[in-house]
């Protein structure tokens, strides 16, 4: 990247004093690959021109030794965010909306970018890492993989757990793991992860209880 010699690339430590998404994911990293050599970027604001200089570099770079992991909180909402959801029913509505961005980040294609560009400008979330997802949506060999969602929630369905009581006056945030699997003949052999199988079993645990009229006291927490 720094061979681009471009004032859009710059190497500066001193900017990860304060950024804590690095910290979060170096002790799985150091875990799982001890003697993995990481190269960390902090991606800000780029325009359509600059992030298809870096997608076709981070492009040139790319191995099938190289795992590239992303890391950004999804959305914050309400509190002392500008990103607001009224009452009631909090919790879905912030899963409505990051469906959206969650379908085209799950399958990257040629109008990704675009894609995600539209359905940001329509919600205008406060979703701290976006800069980085811009640029995964304009890199080209993504889209040899299919995104499954491992893990999926938000503090507003937590609560209940927690004891904390959740209105309009407070912060809501979401959390989504996703992991990229390379398409394959076989595509059952990695068609759901577990979080999606558990998934599709409460939603059709909740159609069952509907229908005979009683109520899933699990259904807002979980899905």
């Amino acid at each position: 990247l720094l061979s681009l010699n471009n004032p859009l690339v710059v190497e500066d430590n001193n900017e990860f004093e304060t950024e804590h998404s690095v910290e979060i994911q170096l002790p799985f990293i150091e875990y799982c690959l001890p003697n993995a050599k990481i190269i960390i970027l902090l991606i800000g604001e780029l325009d359509k021109n600059n992030l298809k200089i870096v997608a076709n570099k981070l492009e040139e770079i790319n191995d099938s030794k190289t795992l590239w992991v992303l890391s950004t909180d999804f959305s914050h909402v309400n509190g002392n965010f500008n990103y607001k959801i009224s009452q009631p029913d909090i919790a879905n509505k912030i899963i409505q909306t990051e469906s959206e961005y969650m379908n085209v980040l799950l399958k990257i294609n040629n109008n990704s970018g675009n894609d995600l560009l539209k359905i940001h400008k329509k919600y205008n979330a406060s979703i701290c890492g976006i800069n980085v997802l811009k640029l995964w949506c304009n890199i080209k060999f993504i889209q040899q993989y299919n995104g499954h969602i491992a893990c999926s929630y938000n503090s507003k369905q937590l609560a209940p757990f927690n004891n904390i009581k959740i209105d309009n006056s407070s912060g809501v945030v979401s959390y989504i793991s996703c992991i990229y699997i390379k398409n394959t003949i076989n595509i059952m052999d990695n068609i759901f992860t577990l979080f999606e199988q558990e998934q599709l079993l409460r939603y059709a645990l909740s159609i069952i209880y509907n229908k005979i009229n009683l109520k899933y006291p699990i259904l807002n927490i979980l899905t």
